[in-house]
């Protein structure tokens, strides 16, 4: 077998070395190139932080960059069709502006490359601030004319309760002080639902913008009304006064009953009545029929010839007894000579029920309630109140008694001393007079109070006298 020389060997390996060498300096230095540009993409922003402008808007434009790209021809090819893409890593960074080094996306398969950016885009500065969010109700701004000469406009949220939720760069959200649906009238609406876009504005109510909201739009519903209306109300007759004692109204009846008004819709709708001129009752023991004016308060009457109402006040003695509630002063009876006493308490309260002819005859002046004192043991200081009633008045409370006590005795007198002395000295210790006719208060369940509350019961308390003409022999209830 033959073999090579030396020297052949020597040029074999020189040019497998030489073959090598040529093959990486092609691979580590490629002489094909080209010009790519991307826009600039920012990667690993954190999701509470965003990329803003110099007026503290979210930056939508991000710069284009523009690069020298040498690699293999093999590896042009292999580029998407939408190209290179540059982009900065913004990981790890807070609020706050910052400069961040272009980077250049190429994969591992295409083999070697070199790019060369310029220098003045070699290095990016970003400005990065804090997404926050604020919850507000929206507020209508209205423009143009919501009335004319027949009907009135309004506006109102189709969903009272809605809020709107809207969010951006913190600069900017700090300008936020509400948000408003402005939303023009037209002579054409008559009635209907629109979605009105959420304008976010400052204090002065200028429109803040770069700011997101949620919902972006808000129905507001448009209510027409005419501006005039017709309806049927019932006439009131305006009653003053009580009517005599012992008797009561029974009916009170308008002619017309009701009457047709016109006037605003607002108002129109708030009247339910019309009231009358004032009729007065006051002491009236008989029927009466008067005809009245109306009063018309911003509204007129669709026929206005008819400004008037005939009313009749039926009045009837009262067929009924009345259930009312006195109190009657106690009157101390049989007091032994030289002594002084009060009673605890010093008024009876008397539920009693009254047949109407007391009423008219005020026999309730005549209702007396008293103790008799006797024998005087105080140790024994009850008594228990006796009632004089009249015939026509039935007692319904239940018995009481009370407890005496006793004044400081009155001081001896001498034998010459008169009697009228004596009166004088128990009214010295009694000033108040005590008034023994009840008045009865005029509600729908009466009750009789008494004027008056004396304190001290003197031995010559006077009896209690009606004013009125006085009834039968009352009876003595005891208890």
């Amino acid at each position: 077998m033959n073999r090579l020389p030396r020297w052949g060997i020597t040029v074999i390996a020189f040019v497998i070395s030489l073959s090598l060498w040529a093959f990486l300096f092609v691979r580590a230095n490629p002489t094909n190139s080209q010009v790519k540009s991307g826009t600039l993409v920012v990667r690993n922003l954190a999701s509470n932080l965003v990329v803003v402008d110099e007026t503290g808007r979210r930056q939508t434009t991000l710069p284009v960059i523009e690069a020298r790209i040498f690699a293999a021809q093999s590896a042009f090819t292999q580029l998407p069709a939408e190209g290179v893409t540059f982009y900065v890593d913004v990981a790890g960074f807070g609020p706050g502006e910052h400069q961040f080094p272009v980077q250049l996306e190429w994969l591992p398969e295409w083999g070697y490359f070199r790019s060369e950016i310029s220098d003045d885009q070699q290095v990016v500065t970003l400005r990065l601030e804090e997404v926050i969010s604020k919850v507000f109700v929206p507020v209508i701004e209205t423009t143009g004319i919501s009335s004319d000469t027949v009907y009135n406009r309004s506006a109102q949220l189709a969903d009272p309760a809605i809020e709107v939720t809207v969010s951006g760069p913190q600069t900017l959200m700090n300008q936020v002080e509400g948000v408003r649906l402005r939303f023009a009238y037209n002579a054409s609406q008559m009635g209907s639902t629109e979605s009105v876009l959420v304008v976010p504005v400052n204090m002065q109510g200028e429109q803040v913008f770069g700011i997101e909201a949620s919902p972006s739009q808000v129905d507001v519903v448009i209510s027409v009304q005419p501006k005039f209306g017709i309806r049927s109300v019932v006439i009131k007759p305006n009653l003053v006064g009580v009517v005599a004692s012992g008797y009561e109204i029974t009916a009170v009846v308008a002619d017309p009953a009701t009457v047709a008004i016109q006037g605003d819709v607002q108002t129109i709708s708030e009247t339910v009545s019309i009231d009358t001129d004032v009729i007065s009752v006051s002491g009236l023991r008989e029927s009466i029929t008067q005809t009245v004016q109306l009063e018309l308060n911003n509204v007129s009457l669709v026929d206005t010839t008819s400004t008037s109402a005939q009313v009749r006040v039926e009045i009837a003695p009262i067929a009924r007894d009345t259930r009312i509630r006195m109190l009657v002063p106690i009157e101390i009876r049989d007091v032994p000579e030289g002594y002084v006493f009060v009673t605890e308490p010093n008024l009876y309260v008397l539920d009693a029920l009254v047949a109407p002819e007391a009423l008219r005859r005020n026999t309730i002046g005549l209702v007396q309630a008293f103790v008799s004192v006797g024998e005087w043991d105080a140790t024994q200081p009850a008594r228990q109140v006796q009632v004089l009633l009249p015939p026509d008045i039935q007692r319904e409370s239940l018995i009481l008694s009370v407890n005496l006590q006793q004044i400081v005795p009155a001081p001896a007198v001498a034998d010459d001393v008169s009697v009228g002395t004596a009166t004088a000295i128990a009214e010295e210790l009694d000033t108040s007079t005590p008034t023994a006719t009840p008045v009865l208060s005029a509600t729908s369940t009466p009750t009789v109070v008494a004027t008056n509350t004396p304190t001290v019961v003197a031995t010559n308390t006077p009896t209690v006298v009606a004013t009125s003409t006085p009834s039968p022999t009352p009876t003595v209830s005891d208890g």
